[in-house]
């Protein structure tokens, strides 16, 4: 009996035989293609915490200090970065976990972010945007702005005082002398 050479096997693919060499190929150009896409249409994705990128405000979020780690497969941390003021206090380098493309794995990366007042504290850096005199509805005396900073909202006309920041009259007391 005559061995005979089994013949290539053959696909078949919207009716037409194609074969492996091609098949293959254009998978990978489809898988690339839709990964492209993915990131044309995302752009950068805010990821949130995973095994190989933690951070600790949860995101862009320029008004809590916050600390963005990266991590090694095996656990081990790779490099941190923190949230910090740019120069004239009125930036922020945010760092947060991204995801660059559909297939990718999160990393830390940064945006600079424009804030009213930058500022410092024992847990790091962060935006924050002073309170105003009309956006507390205060008409008098003197207030915190929220940003370590003092706030003064006016004084009362004569003959009035300020309490809670609004002018009342001042409660004058009738004595009466009995002889």
């Amino acid at each position: 009996m005559k061995k005979t050479k089994p013949k290539k096997q053959k696909i078949s693919f919207w009716k037409k035989k194609v074969s492996w060499k091609i098949l293959v190929p254009v998978s990978l150009i489809v898988i690339l293609i839709l990964s492209l896409t993915a990131l044309t249409l995302t752009g950068n994705t805010v990821v949130a915490n995973s095994a190989r990128c933690k951070d600790s405000d949860g995101g862009i979020n320029p008004s809590i200090s916050g600390t963005c780690k990266n991590y090694y497969s095996s656990g081990k941390l790779k490099a941190t970065y923190t949230d910090s003021c740019a120069i004239g206090g009125t930036k922020i380098k945010e760092y947060y976990c991204n995801k660059a493309w559909l297939l990718a794995t999160p990393t830390c990366a940064s945006t600079t972010k424009t804030c009213k007042r930058c500022l410092t504290n024992s847990k790091g850096d962060y935006c924050c945007t002073p309170n105003t005199c009309s956006g507390l509805n205060l008409k008098c005396g003197n207030y915190s702005d929220g940003c370590n900073s003092i706030i003064t909202c006016g004084n009362c006309s004569s003959g009035q005082i300020c309490n809670n920041g609004n002018c009342k009259l001042a409660r004058q007391e009738l004595v009466v002398v009995m002889a």
